[in-house]
């Protein structure tokens, strides 16, 4: 009855006047529609979240005994498990791996080694893995030092040499760790 009253308000108004008066209620209608689908969808969001509460399963809570977290361990040792646990690498992996190693560019090795620096020094320790790499690459290294001295190995860049001996004291000072 309210809304009808207003309509019958609003008829009598001049039509400049009532067309302000109905936009300014249409846009109090448009927000007020926009709050209320925000509160529906912040309703239906606490109904989910209420619902999926119900559905979970609380863990169920066993007394933990102290003295069992510091019992130690039956069966293997430290050591023993240190050695079962240490990862195998194949000979065939490692050839493979100096194969790899005789294809690419110098640079790139040198580029490798800077980036395993980088690694080793933000960790503070060398894996077994970049230790095998390390190796790799150390002896690729010495070959092509020994291949440029007897004239047998060849690079497009002018500063082998230098790339060589960088590389190698990078991966001398990483070795060393």
């Amino acid at each position: 009855m309210a809304g009808e009253e207003k309509f019958k308000e609003l008829k009598k108004l001049s039509p400049e006047e009532r067309i302000k008066r109905l936009k300014e209620l249409e846009e109090k209608d448009k927000e007020e529609i926009k709050k209320a689908h925000e509160l529906i969808r912040d309703s239906e969001e606490e109904i989910d979240i209420q619902e999926r509460t119900k559905r979970m399963r609380l863990p169920k809570q066993e007394e933990v005994e102290i003295t069992k977290l510091f019992k130690p361990d039956e069966g293997e040792s430290l050591e023993e498990t240190v050695e079962k646990e240490k990862p195998r690498v194949s000979e065939e992996e490692i050839r493979k791996q100096r194969e790899y190693l005789r294809e690419i560019p110098t640079q790139k090795i040198e580029q490798r080694a800077e980036y395993l620096q980088n690694r080793v020094q933000e960790t503070g320790y060398v894996s077994n893995e970049q230790r095998r790499e390390i190796s790799s690459m150390y002896e690729t290294i010495k070959e092509r030092e020994e291949a440029r001295k007897q004239g047998e190995y060849k690079s497009a860049t002018r500063n082998i040499d230098e790339q060589l001996s960088m590389t190698k004291r990078i991966l001398g000072n990483i070795y060393q760790r």
